[in-house]
């Protein structure tokens, strides 16, 4: 029998933070997806820029293995709530784990990448590898195409 691999330690501040996944108000840190590709994204329920890469995302992750990706989207916008967001999600017919990023999350965010990580009509994007590396992707909408690749190049 082969030994399984321990999942990478994943000890970035926001990483490490407890959300709340507002379609199942279950707990979750990003660090407890260790081991898949993780695509996180902040953004806003206004944002239209948002909304266009949020579907290019979807559309990506029909061309990955389920299992291997996770895709995780974090609300910034401190005037939103966990009920709009969850309204958000299911009015777009979305999937993904979206939450709240807190004031802590976000400061933490922001303190490693620069304040343009709350900029959601910048369409920020971090991949997390199946090995534990994290990438602050370019700032800008990325295409379904891109998307796959980049997830791919980290593991998935």
């Amino acid at each position: 029998m082969a030994p399984t691999a321990t999942p990478p330690v994943i000890d970035a501040a926001w990483a490490q933070a407890e959300l709340t996944d507002v379609a199942t108000g279950e707990s979750f840190r990003i660090a407890d997806l260790a081991g898949k590709a993780v695509i996180v994204e902040t953004m806003a329920i206004w944002c239209t820029n948002c909304l266009a890469q949020q579907g290019d995302v979807y559309q990506a992750l029909g061309d990955l293995d389920s299992d291997r990706v996770a895709y995780v989207l974090l609300d910034v916008d401190p005037n939103e709530t966990a009920p709009a967001l969850a309204e958000y999600r299911t009015r777009n017919g979305f999937t993904g784990t979206y939450a709240i990023a807190g004031r802590e999350t976000a400061r933490a965010l922001a303190d490693e990448y620069g304040d343009q990580i709350l900029n959601p009509p910048s369409t920020p994007m971090i991949l997390i590898g199946t090995d534990g590396r994290i990438t602050l992707t370019d700032f800008g909408h990325k295409s379904s195409e891109t998307i796959v690749q980049l997830v791919r190049d980290h593991g998935a």
